[in-house]
């Protein structure tokens, strides 16, 4: 864990970036490579009745790891996917709770 769901990014852009976000972020967190989870959601856009693009949004789940290393996490973020996409995505930053969260059943 974390996991990163993005939206309205194409698919090429995420997977450019991925391998030298992953590295950035796994030096951040202290989280192995493996714990990395990043989603690409390619759902449609619907404004007025007309189907959109949608702007560029990155959602991160993760545990509390204090104020500047979710900074640090969201800015690399942003830098990684802009550079991809060519323009910076929205990122919006979910804290886990660990006594909600349950791997095997039990607590992690």
């Amino acid at each position: 864990m974390p996991r990163i769901t993005t939206h309205a990014i194409p698919l090429d852009a995420v997977r450019r970036a991925s391998a030298a976000l992953v590295d950035e972020l796994v030096t951040l967190t202290s989280v192995p490579r493996a714990h990395f989870t990043i989603e690409v959601r390619a759902d449609p856009f619907v404004l007025d009745g007309a189907v959109v693009a949608g702007e560029p949004f990155v959602e991160i789940a993760m545990f509390d790891r204090g104020e500047a290393v979710e900074d640090a996490v969201a800015a690399a973020v942003t830098r990684h996917l802009a550079a991809a996409l060519g323009v910076a995505p929205d990122v919006y930053l979910v804290r886990l709770e660990r006594r909600r969260y349950f791997e095997d059943g039990k607590h992690f």
